[in-house]
């Protein structure tokens, strides 16, 4: 990629500027208690106290019951319409399995690889055969079936709770690398394609998008998508409305869109030039 102007960083750093002004420690009470902060994947990275997803089925709930890295945000179908969250880690992988159960998620959109540049940026939640079984918790993982996509894999896990079985989709991008951006070619249109296709088919709950923090690529993707879907309801949006969207993640869940290699992406997506 070529070198980005310094005016794409300036201008993320004024929206990040504009969208910590009011935010302080009390926004982040759940994710800075002690007991959890092992449950975040970067210490940095955490998930705003207002909009937050609280995991729900406990008799006294408490801030370190039902806290998990992931935040709600809104688009075009209302204030859920998208979970963004981090990779799960290996001790948080039954309650990354519990929120897409108890939000009746049918799809996950992956967008990082488990180990880029031989770093490790994801703990893998999900069989690679047929044959494997992962247990967490109460839950059994299966695979049932793998298909590449030209913009990534697309698996079907067969996921068991109790006495229940769902099969819930997983699309892997593989093709972002971290604080980066995809290639300019066709994939990422059909990734848009896809989820736009798939949420025609299941209303009212969220899709869940993770990449490893849950912030540069996930809410990247987000702005495209929620972009997308305002301009073919037929709204006409300025220039200005574009630097709201970002504004509005980073508000949802701070740090989102985290270069401004990502912040130029979202805004020629869309303009082309």
């Amino acid at each position: 990629m070529d070198r980005v102007p310094r005016a794409w960083i300036g201008e993320l750093q004024s929206i990040e500027r504009e969208a910590s002004e009011s935010l302080d420690e009390s926004d982040f009470r759940a994710a800075l208690s002690g007991v959890n902060q092992k449950k975040n994947r970067y210490t940095n990275v955490l998930a705003n106290e207002k909009t937050r997803v609280k995991l729900q089925g406990f008799q006294k709930p408490t801030l370190s019951r039902n806290y998990i890295n992931a935040n709600y945000v809104s688009g075009v179908s209302g204030p859920r319409q998208y979970i963004a969250t981090q990779a799960p880690l290996q001790e948080s992988m039954e309650d990354f399995w519990k929120m897409i159960w108890e939000h009746r998620v049918p799809s996950i959109i992956m967008l990082t690889n488990v180990v880029e540049n031989g770093i490790p940026k994801a703990d893998r939640y999900w069989p690679t055969t047929n044959m494997e079984e992962m247990t967490f918790g109460n839950f059994k993982v299966e695979l049932e079936s793998e298909a590449e996509k030209d913009f990534g894999v697309v698996r079907i896990l067969r996921v068991s709770y109790k006495n229940t079985t769902k099969g819930i989709e997983q699309v892997h991008f593989q093709k972002w690398p971290d604080h980066g951006v995809p290639e300019p070619d066709s994939s990422m249109r059909h990734l848009v394609e896809y989820i736009d296709a798939r949420e025609a088919r299941e209303k009212d709950v969220p899709t869940v998008i993770h990449c490893s923090a849950g912030l540069g690529r996930t809410g990247t993707l987000i702005a495209i998508h929620w972009t997308n879907q305002r301009l073919e309801a037929g709204e006409d949006l300025r220039p200005q409305d574009f630097r709201q969207t970002v504004l509005s993640l980073k508000q949802q869940r701070f740090g989102m869109i985290q270069s401004g290699e990502q912040l130029r992406f979202f805004y020629k997506y869309f303009t082309g030039d």
